[in-house]
């Protein structure tokens, strides 16, 4: 084996032994010329050979296609071994990266996917993920070929799988008879509605370069079924509880559409940062979005580690499309289950350390304000399924009025990020806290927390104090360390307070 892998270079690859096949009396044969070929899998160079082999200890030979990796700087190794159906003439077409067999005598196609885990028996043996489907009609324009028709406008139907058809590795079709030739291209939209398997469908539209779009309508028909069972099953909304056998399935599915998502993502992370320059990852763009969570370090083994993945499916796309788009059902069973899933979505993106958008930690704390099982809210933040932010920290101050516990919880997580402490102290003073936000800014007075307008909530809110003590003290640290401000302790707005409220209290002052 050679590689031309520069102008007038030409590196020498290992050699390996031809492989061998065996005859129907047992004995080994070589291969011939006619049964080779070369072909490539997922940026992957394979050699390809048709030969005879006895499968778990059977009797009976099965005919198989072998699949060696030809690498330069490794060994070559057989990696793949495709079983086939049946016997009789064969043609082979790369779709894709799916591999294809043409049995024209039976006029059927068997599809194979590398990618997809198979029978691990030291090499991986693959089984057709569609067998016997058949390449969809088509008519030719007898205007095309005048010969076909009388009539120029007339369909004529095309013979599939003919005689005369000539099926090359590419997909290129040519039909000696008519003096035409096709181009056979995959239809990702009809696998989901010929595949019952959920799983092999995600793992399958995962894999294809044009399979994003449908892969997100999947999942939304997912949702829109999910939402018809869970209607069509319950009486009584007050005593729905989530627990049936069927809907925990659906469950499990949303799940494993996560954490594919999730895999794919990584890997698609891997393939960009190699497209990068040594300078490009020295010096990031300074517009890019900061976020401190690593990067999930496994595969899952239900993935190909070698495959690539030719689109990452954004967490934005996600909301549009699985949650977003169905979120007109007010029904209290249909607010459970969407809760179940946004839980589901959370756990996944956390266990593969993938920062959540907010607009997910949202979503969460509204359903279940508008379920009213607000004591939810804080076993979320206990659990940590909640991660601490400074939006919904907001958000949770947003709800003290329905729910008076939540305006503790979001000046707790507030405290707990350390960097919001202007908006801590503002939400102090709103909550009728102004000593302790005054408290607050004497123990980080190097951050300078106060300004003109906390300055102005602040007086307003002084007014309440009964504490004159602690009023004197934090009030004079207050305009002590507000010396920028000095213009605005001697306005007229302030002085209403110092002098008619403040001075008051203390003349002596």
């Amino acid at each position: 084996m050679f590689q031309l892998k520069t102008p007038g270079t030409i590196t020498k690859g290992p050699k390996f032994l031809s492989p061998t096949s065996v005859g129907a009396n047992g004995d080994t044969t070589s291969i011939e010329q006619k049964h080779c070929f070369l072909t490539l899998l997922y940026d992957d160079l394979y050699f390809c050979t048709i030969r005879y082999v006895k499968l778990y200890n059977e009797q009976n030979l099965t005919r198989t296609i072998s699949f060696y990796t030809l690498k330069i700087e490794g060994p070559i190794a057989l990696a793949h071994l495709v079983i086939l159906d049946y016997q009789g003439p064969v043609s082979f077409s790369v779709l894709d990266n799916l591999f294809m067999v043409h049995y024209q005598s039976r006029k059927v196609t068997s599809v194979f996917d590398i990618a997809l885990n198979g029978t691990v028996h030291n090499v991986i043996h693959h089984t057709p993920i569609l067998r016997d489907i058949s390449i969809a009609p088509f008519n030719l324009f007898s205007k095309i070929i005048p010969s076909l028709s009388a009539n120029l406008d007339a369909q004529i139907p095309i013979d599939l799988y003919s005689a005369n058809w000539i099926i090359h590795l590419c997909g290129v079709v040519i039909d000696n008879s008519l003096g035409c030739s096709w181009l056979l291209c995959v239809n990702n939209m009809v696998f989901p509605k010929i595949v019952a398997n959920h799983n092999l469908v995600v793992d399958f539209l995962l894999h294809r370069s044009s399979g994003k779009s449908v892969l997100l309508e999947y999942c939304s028909k997912l949702v829109v079924d999910s939402i018809e069972e869970v209607t069509a099953n319950v009486d009584k909304p007050v005593n729905y509880k989530f627990d049936g056998y069927g809907l925990n399935q659906r469950l499990d599915q949303f799940a494993f559409v996560f954490k594919r998502i999730c895999e794919v993502s990584y890997c698609g992370t891997n393939v960009t940062s190699k497209l990068l320059s040594d300078s490009d990852r020295k010096a990031p763009s300074a517009s890019a979005p900061s976020c401190h969570c690593s990067t999930v370090k496994t595969i899952s083994k239900g993935l190909y580690a070698g495959s690539l993945t030719f689109y990452i499916i954004s967490q934005s796309e996600i909301y549009s499309h699985l949650f977003l788009k169905n979120q007109g059902v007010e029904r209290l069973e249909v607010r459970k289950l969407f809760r179940s899933i946004l839980i589901e979505y959370i756990r996944i993106f956390s266990e593969h350390d993938i920062c959540v958008d907010h607009c997910f930690y949202e979503m969460l704390v509204n359903l279940t304000v508008r379920m009213g099982d607000y004591t939810q809210l804080s076993f979320y933040i206990q659990s940590r399924l909640l991660a601490d932010s400074k939006a919904t920290a907001l958000q949770l101050l947003s709800l003290e009025s329905i729910y008076p516990a939540a305006g503790q919880l979001g000046i707790d997580m507030l405290k707990r990020l350390n960097t919001c402490n202007s908006e801590l102290f503002d939400a102090l003073l709103i909550k009728g806290r102004p000593l302790e936000a005054l408290r607050f800014a004497r123990l980080h007075r190097s951050e300078n927390i106060i300004d003109m307008e906390n300055v102005r909530n602040y007086l307003d809110a002084i007014q309440e104090i009964e504490d004159y003590m602690e009023l004197y003290c934090n009030h004079h640290f207050l305009k002590e360390n507000s010396m920028c401000m000095e213009s605005y302790w001697n306005s007229d707005e302030c002085r209403k307070y110092c002098t008619e409220h403040f001075s008051d209290l203390f003349p002596s002052t």
